[in-house]
């Protein structure tokens, strides 16, 4: 599903895509070092 995106010409699509992808990944790692802290 992600390399379908990522190979499609849509450039900015694709960007858009990487952008979340990467927030996401910030979020989680951001709630996985709450819960480890226990804040």
């Amino acid at each position: 599903m992600q390399l379908k995106i990522l190979s499609t010409n849509s450039l900015p699509k694709s960007i858009a895509f990487l952008i979340n992808y990467a927030l996401n990944n910030i979020s989680n790692v951001e709630n996985m070092l709450k819960v480890i802290s226990g804040i």
